[in-house]
């Protein structure tokens, strides 16, 4: 039996689909929560101040709009806004853009860095990529809490079954087509 919730905030993907993990949405919230509070004290040497996450978690913009982030990590110097995505199919461009509105009002009210992060269980479609690539919005999968690619500063996990890899330091990016072609975007 598939477990699905509705959502109400209007996207085109009105229903959620964890079946093929087992997770409501607060759950699947609640793993990510974990996986990147762990990350985060492996780069930055300390743990968040402060790891929320959930319907309440809510940052006001400078616009005065209290938006509603489902997992947020805060230090001192740095803030993590991440948008999860537990659907059956892969998130759009419309996705990254309303977070990329969401990111920058809230912003305006933080005097550190922002990272943006969004995370689904399906992967990305093209035009989502581009526009994340240029916005600066990292973009991972999250099946679940023993399968994860996920990047936060200069280190990226892997996680495959109870085995987490992680490296550091720059890495170079190369597209293989299907095609023959090849294209080298430079260092990450």
């Amino acid at each position: 039996m598939q477990k699905q919730l509705a959502i109400s905030d209007g996207e085109r993907h009105n229903r959620l689909d964890c079946a093929h993990i087992s997770l409501t949405s607060e759950e699947y919230e609640r793993i990510t929560s974990q996986i990147v509070s762990s990350i985060y004290q492996r780069v930055e040497g300390i743990d968040p101040e402060q790891v929320r996450y959930g319907r309440n978690n809510k940052y006001m913009g400078i616009s005065g709009y209290k938006h509603q982030i489902d997992v947020s990590l805060q230090g001192a110097e740095n803030l993590l806004l991440v948008e999860c995505k537990c659907w059956r199919s892969t998130v759009g461009v419309d996705i990254v853009l309303v977070f990329l509105g969401r990111v920058h009002d809230i912003s305006q009210n933080f005097n550190g860095k922002i990272h943006s992060v969004i995370v689904t269980t399906k992967g990305f479609q093209s035009g989502a990529q581009k526009v994340a690539e240029y916005y600066k919005i990292t973009l991972a999968e999250v099946r679940s809490a023993d399968e994860f690619v996920i990047r936060y500063k200069n280190l990226i996990s892997v996680a495959l079954g109870k085995n987490v890899l992680s490296m550091r330091g720059s890495l170079r990016k190369t597209v293989y087509r299907s095609d023959g072609t090849v294209e080298d975007r430079g260092e990450q």
